[in-house]
């Protein structure tokens, strides 16, 4: 017993001494660190005094965007870069032109570098009319990424100093205040996720000075700071200005019911609110005024057939279940950029623990608190019910990147919890413990209940992954919470207030870091990145062909290429061409060259391998194409070029000429005047090779078929049955498992056979050439086009043979499938229309100056 005693009294005696020499220690430190702390306060404080916060307001997201570079590899700290979706398919190509025109090289107005030319402000006007835009030029030309990148953090600068500069006009001052939340506001999910659709990023730049020039416009009656910042959001962007201008009604009629009548009519003014109605209508229209060319210009775009290629169902219907938007109000909530993502609302988790504070702040007006619930409410009904989610979206479904106006509710959001963060301190420690407690509870729901959609490219193909939130979200909102409570019950307790605010900044910096981290990362994975260097060696490479090519022929011409990158190459090579891929299309030619035989796929048309009798009628002379894959007619296949093409090597590639080009204008006869009114070319099932007969008879004024069609013979292999319906479409059954069947096509002359077999449906079969499997995917992506099976000589026999697993294969039953060209009778119909051709003297991009017999 006596020695129990003695070893308790000794264990007590030692943590006494313990806690004593801790207490020491603590004070020691105290004394030692706490007059550095304070220092570093107030140097800080003394730094932001003076408005010095609009600085680190704009500079802190900047550095934020660069420390994720250095995260995500991405260059100059590794081999990744920007280039993913629809910036390294459309953007990078665009900015390239865009560089050009700043430069002088190409026109504003119209390019000959898109599908048989056309105008290229309406290129401008959807993606490139931002005023930052003009960054591109003062990077030398091998700098187009990172003069993107600049353009990106840039924009991210710009949208944390403007929400800065509308907090210091309108919310009591508070130094961290304004800088933590326009750094929440720069880098939500919403800025992050969508940076690489960065033309719509400037109207979060935007948003927060027309929410300002509302304000002002209403309460003292100034317009100014309304006007130009609605005119410039609708200037930089139309698609998103049209969207600011539903806010501005929405916003406007909020304030209003929010705001005291003595707080809205500050100059005392009569009839104020019939004046204050009268001036939001008249201001709106002079912004849309000031707005007016670009408008107009992107209407003319518009016109040329875009919105007629989507079908939009107004259906009266949810989009998502209520517990998965609760999801993405957390950090590292991303999910996926497709359609079924669900809205990229979160600005930070220290938001998620103010708006409480704003709601039970007894300061905080109940008409404060009802009109902001509403207005939360307008958002949550528009993303959750299709028909005005398409509203929002101008009545077109987006195909990816949905919900593009969810930036305003993150700007909402963050109003209403700067609100409480004024408030702050009136509450204690204890109140936002059990909102912390509150939301991983939430956290742990989500992470035992919901299902998220995430796609990874697995063998070959992007594949939809299911998957729980975990690591990425739930314990990394978790950690955040956790360390904003411990931060703030530290700055209760202690007298180290300021160095706590100081350092509660820094944590909300540290989220926005890992959120956008998480978000990169996320998006790479679901749309892919391409290195910077495999851009760059593609364009390096590629351009002193073309360079040398117009040095030996610097008359007009059109190029193609068959060694592809992306769909807008011509873009960045400068190749007068047939390839785009662009939002803007242009339905006319995309129609046109789909009758033509080319593959089409909205928006996209490609020319991958043709035919010198269409070539010649587009004026494409030389196929510029790779010295080792490309085939001259030698092999079938996807890049196969005419054997009628002569041909030189230039390094690692092979240019083909075309000696029947037609120029870019020449007579025809008068029959090409009632060839609309005879054909249906648009609508119809014909044959390219029977559209071409008729184009070129048409021009003659008299019969001739440059294609000419090979017999052949269909021989059933092991189909159950072969019927043709009433619409003139041939159906092939199997019998089993499996099906196969194949033509037997002879050549009637010397040189290549085409093939051109139609289907409205999109069906994987394999096909063989001769034995030889040509494709494993036909009657999908690239090969919905004119085919080329190879050069053969007269009298040879061609085994085509189709193989498929589904029930049936269905084609148009055109009578033409396979072709041949008939060379001499072709030659004298080239030499014809040759005679009345332009004799071009001096062209520009907008203009020809020639003779014309």
């Amino acid at each position: 017993m006596s020695k129990t005693k003695k070893t308790s009294k000794t264990n007590e005696s030692f943590f006494s001494r313990l806690l004593q020499r801790t207490k020491e220690f603590g004070i020691k430190i105290k004394e030692s660190t706490g007059p550095f702390f304070k220092k570093q306060s107030d140097k800080f404080l003394a730094f932001s005094k003076e408005k010095y916060y609009y600085y680190l307001a704009f500079f802190v997201p900047i550095v934020i965007l660069y420390f994720t570079f250095a995260c995500m590899e991405m260059f100059p700290f590794g081999e990744k870069s920007i280039l993913t979706l629809d910036m390294d398919g459309q953007y990078v190509y665009f900015f390239e032109q865009l560089r050009d025109v700043y430069t002088g090289k190409a026109s504003l107005f119209y390019t000959f570098e898109r599908c048989l030319g056309g105008e290229f402000l309406g290129y401008f006007t959807y993606y490139l009319a931002s005023p930052i835009s003009f960054l591109v030029v003062l990077f030398p030309a091998t700098m187009i990424t990172e003069a993107l990148m600049t353009i990106f953090v840039v924009k991210s600068g710009l949208a944390g100093l403007t929400f800065s500069i509308y907090l210091s006009k309108t919310r009591r001052k508070n130094i961290s205040g304004f800088i933590m939340f326009p750094v929440m506001y720069a880098l939500c999910s919403y800025a992050t996720m969508y940076q690489f659709n960065t033309m719509w990023m400037d109207a979060l730049i935007w948003l927060p000075l027309i929410a300002l020039g509302i304000e002002s416009l209403i309460k003292e009656g100034k317009f100014k700071l309304f006007v130009i910042s609605l005119a410039l959001a609708i200037c930089s962007n139309y698609y998103i200005g049209y969207m600011l201008c539903i806010f501005v009604a929405i916003y406007f009629f909020f304030y209003i019911f929010t705001k005291p009548f003595d707080e809205l009519n500050v100059i005392g003014e009569e009839k104020h609110m019939l004046k204050t109605f009268i001036r939001i209508a008249i201001f709106s229209i002079l912004a849309l005024m000031l707005a007016a060319a670009i408008i107009l210009s992107a209407y003319y775009s518009l016109s040329f057939g875009k919105t007629s290629y989507q079908d939009n169902p107004f259906d009266f219907e949810l989009r998502f279940d209520i517990l998965h938007f609760f999801t993405k109000l957390f950090a590292g909530s991303f999910d996926t950029v497709r359609l079924i993502g669900t809205p990229n609302v979160y600005a930070g988790t220290f938001l998620l623990l103010m708006i409480p504070a704003f709601y039970m702040g007894k300061k905080v007006s109940p008409r404060e608190k009802v009109m902001f619930s509403v207005l939360l409410s307008i958002f949550l009904l528009s993303f959750s019910i299709n028909t005005f989610d398409l509203v929002w979206h101008g009545f077109q479904t987006p195909v990816w990147f949905n919900y593009r106006y969810s930036f305003m509710f993150s700007f909402v959001a963050l109003l209403m919890a700067y609100r409480g963060y004024e408030e702050m301190d009136e509450f204690s420690t204890s109140f936002f413990g059990k909102i912390s407690v509150s939301l991983i509870l939430i956290l742990a729901v989500i992470q035992k209940t919901i299902e998220l959609h995430r796609y990874e490219y697995i063998d070959g193909s992007w594949q939809d992954v299911p998957t729980t939130p975990g690591l990425t979200m739930v314990w990394f909102s978790a950690a955040c919470i956790l360390s904003y409570i411990l931060v703030m019950y530290i700055k209760q307790k202690s007298n180290m207030k300021s160095f706590m605010t100081i350092l509660l900044t820094v944590f909300v910096c540290c989220e926005a870091l890992g959120n956008t981290v998480i978000n990169w990362d996320g998006e790479l994975k679901d749309g892919g990145c391409a290195s910077r260097a495999s851009y760059r060696d593609y364009v390096d490479d590629f351009t002193p062909v073309v360079e040398k090519l117009k040095l030996t022929d610097p008359t007009f011409y059109r190029t193609e290429h068959t060694k592809y990158r992306k769909n807008n190459d011509n873009f960045v090579l400068d190749l007068n061409g047939l390839t785009e891929f662009t939002s803007t299309f242009n339905s006319s030619a995309f129609n046109f060259m789909k009758r033509l035989g080319f593959f089409t796929n909205n928006p996209t048309i490609k020319y991958s391998s043709s035919t010198p009798v269409i070539d010649s009628l587009l004026g494409v002379k030389y196929v510029i194409g790779s010295a080792t894959t490309d085939t001259n007619g030698k092999l079938s296949g996807l890049n196969s070029v005419p054997s009628m093409y002569s041909s030189f090597r230039d390094g690692n590639y092979t240019i083909y000429e075309n000696p029947y080009v037609l120029p870019i204008a020449y007579a025809v006869n008068k029959d090409m005047e009632k060839l609309h009114t005879q054909y249906d070319f648009f609508d119809g099932n014909e044959s390219p090779f029977t559209v071409a007969n008729i184009l070129y008879s048409s021009m003659l004024g008299e019969k001739v078929d440059v294609f000419t069609t090979c017999d052949y013979t269909t021989n059933k292999g092991n189909l159950k049955s072969i019927s043709v319906d009433e619409k003139g479409g041939k159906s092939f059954y199997k019998n089993g498992d499996s099906a196969s069947f194949h033509f037997t096509v002879e050549a009637f002359t010397d040189g290549n056979i085409y093939m051109y077999l139609p289907s409205p449906y999109t069906t994987n079969a394999k096909l063989l050439v001769n034995g030889k499997t040509i494709f494993t995917n036909f009657f999908s992506n690239d090969t919905k086009k004119i085919i080329d099976l190879g050069n053969y000589n007269e009298g040879d026999v061609v085994t085509v043979e189709l193989q498929f697993t589904h029930y049936r294969l269905y084609i148009w039953d055109t009578q033409n499938y396979f072709v041949q060209v008939d060379e001499t009778k072709f030659a004298d119909v080239i030499d014809t229309l040759k005679a009345g051709g332009l004799q071009i003297d001096e062209y520009t991009d907008t203009s020809f100056t020639g003779k014309i017999n």
